[in-house]
């Protein structure tokens, strides 16, 4: 018998889709995703740019070019799988959080998590754990929200790190892209 990635998906999802029946565990994961929407990031920006460390410029001008690599991307990506969320596909499952759109892979959550943990790691090493965390928390609430795949994660999880590599080595005057 041929198992494919979809099948692993699909019964990873639903292991996670059974903690929604917990109202604590949903409400918990809910505010986890919520640190995911972007507000956070411009405070963490914001925060650098106060501290004003020797990283603190360098640390926003990369995450700026880094949003803009990732941002498109996987907006890109979505409309270029065009992969229905679990929950539309799945029957009996179910999602606690609106969707921002249609289609799940790559996670953009778990995208710009990734992306901020790597900036994090990178910059200011003493704090990569915690955002390590996070990150992994930001890309697990998706998929126990019932929004996304675990493949939707990892694949968005991929898409940050390289976006922010990217564009820590365009900073850097490395010419990743020449």
């Amino acid at each position: 018998m041929f198992v494919t990635i979809q099948d692993y998906d699909e019964i990873i999802y639903r292991w996670f889709n059974q903690f929604q029946r917990s109202l604590t565990v949903t409400r918990t994961f809910r505010v986890i995703s919520h640190t995911g929407d972007g507000y956070m990031y411009l405070a963490i920006g914001m925060i650098a740019m106060f501290l004003d460390t020797p990283h603190s410029k360098l640390f926003v001008m990369a995450t700026l070019i880094a949003y803009l690599i990732e941002v498109p991307s996987f907006i890109l990506l979505k409309h270029l799988f065009k992969r229905n969320r679990p929950y539309v596909d799945i029957k009996g499952s179910y999602y606690s959080i609106e969707a921002a759109d249609k289609f799940s892979l790559p996670s953009g959550h778990s995208a710009a998590a990734f992306l901020m943990m790597n900036m994090i790691a990178l910059y200011y090493p003493a704090f990569w754990a915690i955002a390590l965390v996070w990150a992994v928390l930001i890309g697990l609430s998706r998929v126990i929200l019932g929004v996304h795949y675990l493949s939707d994660i990892i694949a968005g999880a991929l898409l940050g790190t390289v976006s922010a590599i990217v564009a820590v080595s365009i900073v850097n005057g490395l010419g990743v892209l020449t």
